[in-house]
């Protein structure tokens, strides 16, 4: 053989080889397009299924695409790692590209069986329109299943969204080059999604990991309940007028009573008498500490502990036992509450009396206070009223349909951040949590600027409910020095009656730790400065008398840390309201060297003008402000 024809018979070789490896990669191609195909739709007929709550059919469906998927993901694998064509930058691109867009597809359908398998693992037998049971009727059919598939949940949460980010590093990575372009904008679109899915995932994290203690404690919990009035405003909330049971089991209340606090106190005071807070023996003239003043700390994880052990050591006594069945938590409630489910549920009616939003809270208490004789009750007994109170809501509450559920839980969320419900657990994960969410009336750390203004009233009826309260914060500086000039106002609107008389409150006003008070003013004698909580406190008694007003003045210099941070051009400022503190307006006023950038805060309407920020608010919720300048 010549060497021409020799050399001939080598292209042809080659192009023998050439064609069958290139019909083969095509073929391979197809069949990776047909898999592709063949999973998309059945991918989209899974999750019309998903949607109709077809879970058999959709979980079918999913099941042949996620094969389809792994198909095309293995096909195009072989394709990427072709030794020769691999080598094309274009063939390389787009290869690549559907590799990693079969990838994400098959650990999509994955994950979204994975969570179809749970659904399936409910019952087949609950209702078709939830809607349409009431909430007790809701809790007997499914609650209890809920709360053993809560403690699943974390898990199966915290496994999706590893499988997100794969799937999203996979459609990252997707680009295809010109010939299959178009393909890159759904691509985009998809990525976009995803990001959604994500970060809703991670906001719900957290509480999705709680589920398996909470799931714990509303199975089988028990809870001690206070009621705070917080027409007698205490540092918590309220005076504890009535403490309580609330008992659950599968969900379900299978206890709930309140009962006077004199009926816990005046049975044990001969023998239980711990010496009550320096201050309250001083303004209250108390020389024993009973549950009814044992949230003198605003702190309430530190007042629920006290709370805690005074109930369990007086219930010990009156029972004659030398133990009682642990409680799981405290929770604490003001009016407020109480109000807006009766906006909910409508007027409830008990003994003969309407009790509507409006009303509630001055029809009890003159029936507790006033009428109760003409029911026939002794006044160790008046209060007794409030467990008929409770029942009647309680019915009227679980007698609503569920598709109202989400307006309960509204009011109850919009009433933990207005702090007219604190919760406390003893379970320190579930405490931590309570925290982080601002749920657990602590006193809150911070590193700015910060104040917390107290009022404790001592031997002053309700009068609270008549007395308007105006903060005004004012921030400047004094060369290198900042001060705040915070003004009290307490105006009297009441009378002397069975109800109000002279206001009288010991005030505390917690600032950064190491504030130095330069002045005063209007207190019924010195201030003192103490620590507490991590902060300074200024603390004075007022008194005021009705139908006049009475104003403090404090100005304290603010520590050296915050003023190096407030001259660097950046302030930061929290105003953390006291649970149960109404009838209050707050004003800021804050002035700076310069014209101000920025001003934000997400509970305060500002205004910002050349070198000053002015804000106002009712203060019915922690207020937080930034400035830059």
């Amino acid at each position: 053989m010549s060497k021409r024809r020799f050399i001939w018979f080598l292209v042809i070789i080659i192009l023998v080889i050439f064609v069958i490896d290139l019909s083969r990669l095509g073929y391979t191609a197809l069949k990776a397009y047909k898999a592709g195909m063949e999973g998309e739709t059945q991918l989209s007929t899974g999750w019309q299924a998903v949607k109709q709550g077809e879970w058999s059919q959709a979980q079918g469906a999913l099941d042949q695409a996620q094969e389809s998927f792994a198909q095309a993901r293995t096909l195009s694998l072989n394709l990427v790692h072709h030794p020769l064509w691999s080598q094309i930058p274009w063939y390389r691109q787009q290869t690549a590209s559907a590799y990693n867009l079969s990838k994400a597809a098959d650990i999509a359908c994955s994950t979204t069986l994975k969570i179809l398998r749970q659904v399936q693992e409910w019952p087949d037998n609950l209702p078709q329109d939830l809607s349409q049971l009431s909430l007790s009727q809701l809790s007997t059919t499914s609650l209890s299943m809920a709360l053993s598939k809560a403690q699943q949940t974390p898990a199966l949460i915290l496994d999706s969204l590893a499988s997100l980010h794969e799937i999203e590093s996979s459609l990252a990575a997707v680009n295809f080059g010109p010939g299959l372009n178009n393909l890159n904008a759904p691509v985009k679109e998809a990525l976009a999604t995803l990001e959604d899915g994500k970060k809703l995932l991670a906001d719900y994290l957290p509480w999705l990991q709680l589920a398996p203690y909470l799931a714990k404690q509303l199975s089988n919990g028990r809870f001690l309940l206070i009621l705070q009035n917080n027409d007698e405003l205490r540092p918590t909330g309220g005076f504890i007028g009535n403490y309580g049971l609330l008992e659950l089991q599968n969900g379900h209340i299978v206890n709930l009573e309140v009962h006077d606090s004199y009926h816990l106190d005046m049975p044990a005071q001969d023998y239980f008498k711990p010496a009550p807070p320096p201050l309250l023996n001083k303004y209250l003239g108390v020389k024993q500490w009973f549950l009814r003043d044992a949230n003198w700390s605003p702190d309430f994880p530190t007042a629920a502990r006290q709370i805690g052990y005074f109930y369990q050591e007086q219930t010990k006594i009156i029972n004659k036992t030398s133990s009682t069945p642990d409680i799981d938590g405290v929770i604490a409630i003001t009016p407020p509450l109480i109000e807006d489910l009766l906006g909910l549920v409508g007027p409830i009616t008990v003994e003969g009396q309407t009790y509507n939003q409006q009303n509630f809270v001055d029809l009890l208490q003159y029936r507790v206070e006033m009428s109760y004789d003409e029911y026939g009750v002794s006044s160790w007994n008046r209060k007794e009223v409030i467990n008929d109170v409770i029942s009647e809501l309680k019915e009227q509450l679980m007698a609503l349909p569920s598709s109202r559920l989400s307006a309960v839980i509204k009011i109850i969320t919009d009433n933990l951040q207005q702090k007219n419900i604190l919760l406390f657990s003893y379970d320190p994960v579930i405490e931590q949590w309570l925290i982080k969410a601002n749920w657990a009336g602590q006193a809150r750390s911070f590193s700015g600027d910060y104040v917390w203004i107290v009022d404790a009233n001592l031997a002053a009826y309700k009068t609270d409910a008549v007395v308007d309260k105006q903060i005004n914060y004012k921030l400047y500086n004094n060369g290198s020095d900042w001060l705040t000039e915070l003004t009290l106002t307490y105006k009297h609107n009441g009378g002397f009656d069975w109800r109000t008389t002279r206001y009288q409150s010991y005030t505390r006003v917690y600032v950064p730790l190491g504030s130095k008070l330069i002045s005063q003013s209007g207190f019924q004698e010195a201030a003192t400065v103490s620590e507490d909580l991590g902060k300074s406190v200024i603390g004075g008694f007022i008194v005021v008398e009705p139908q006049e007003t009475k104003v403090i003045k404090l100005v304290y210099q603010l520590p050296a840390n915050l003023a190096q941070q407030i001259m660097s051009g950046h302030y930061n400022l929290l105003l953390q309201k006291q649970p149960g503190r109404q009838r209050t307006s707050l004003t800021v006023n804050l002035n700076f060297p310069q014209p101000v950038k920025r001003a934000y805060s997400g509970e305060m309407s500002l205004q910002s003008q050349g070198n000053q920020v002015n804000g106002t608010s009712t203060w019915s919720l922690d207020t937080q402000i930034s400035v830059d300048w």
